[in-house]
């Protein structure tokens, strides 16, 4: 009978053993889930910020753009003036 109770109690002990280790192996497992989305939603803001850095980044090339088309749209019409300018003005003698 005292074989019976010592088999008992190691195998509760047994079993206590593998329920602690099954309940610390499920934490540190919700804990890799938790740093994974952690590092998921770090990442995705990343991916966010470096697509608003290119969205910058293109309305700026197309703003310079247009401005540079537009500049060389006035210049032309400068040149155009200047010429007009240069052959309308009388010439005074001095």
């Amino acid at each position: 009978m005292e074989v019976k109770l010592l088999s008992g109690h190691e195998e509760a002990e047994k079993a206590r053993a593998k329920e602690e280790e099954f309940h610390r192996k499920q934490k540190e497992l919700e804990d890799k889930i938790r740093e994974e989305e952690r590092i998921k939603e770090k990442l995705k803001e990343k991916e966010e910020a470096i697509m608003n850095e290119q969205k910058i980044y293109s309305s700026l090339i197309e703003e310079n753009e247009d401005k540079a088309k537009r500049i060389k749209h006035l210049f032309s019409k400068y040149r155009v003036i200047r010429r007009l300018c240069s052959k309308s003005k009388p010439k005074t003698k001095s």
